[in-house]
């Protein structure tokens, strides 16, 4: 199911290994355009990021402008994927500015799981702390099934809130939060440098 690969490629992505997430990703395309023809673009905005994410700029655009060109035929002018594709590819090109104002525009239409996991992360790329705390809090607290989906997303979110929290020099409320990552990561591999990171702030902080 696409699903099931898409939840698999977010994996991949999440512990650094875009071009395999890249590799099911275009797996997911294939099946989706054979299966569900009407759903083509369902998951453009992932593809779109994923390319970003890998640098290759031009092909994410092409594939922006294409999204665009059918949502204008469709006359959908409201589509909290388009924007989010948008802040993805001002994400990879390290436009935070740019990236937090497309990703706040994809939440406010649609409350996403993974749009304010995106917004957080832009918002503490760009120096901004307590609008990422913000941001994380909001998503980690909303009760949605797509928290169960993007559950890599979710857990992740502990991270940068502990991250976030230590950048404020807060330091009780920084370790509750890499508790928190860990206990819900696990010991496991892959994810051993982020997982010895949380580890070794907990013990310094």
């Amino acid at each position: 199911l696409p699903c099931e690969e898409l939840l698999l490629a977010s994996i991949y992505e999440e512990i650094g290994d875009t071009t395999r997430a890249m590799k099911i990703m275009e797996k997911v395309e294939k099946l989706v355009d054979s299966l569900y023809p009407d759903m083509k673009i369902r998951w453009d905005y992932y593809h779109i990021q994923l390319l970003a994410e890998l640098g290759r700029y031009d092909e994410a655009e092409k594939r922006i402008k294409k999204l665009h060109a059918i949502l204008e035929q469709r006359e959908q002018d409201k589509w909290p994927q388009y924007y989010y594709a948008l802040g993805a590819v001002a994400f990879a090109r390290h436009e935070y500015e740019k990236a937090i104002a497309e990703f706040r525009r994809s939440a406010e239409m649609s409350d996403e799981f993974y749009a304010y996991y995106m917004l957080g992360r832009s918002y503490y790329e760009a120096g901004k702390f307590v609008e990422a705390i913000n941001a994380f809090e909001r998503q980690i607290n909303n009760i949605s099934s797509m928290k169960m989906f993007y559950g890599v997303w979710a857990v992740k979110s502990y991270y940068y809130l502990g991250k976030s929290y230590e950048e404020l020099n807060q330091p009780e409320k920084s370790k509750d939060y890499f508790k928190k990552f860990l206990r819900y990561w696990g010991n496991r591999k892959p994810g051993g440098a982020i997982i010895d990171e949380a580890a070794r702030k907990i013990n310094h902080i």
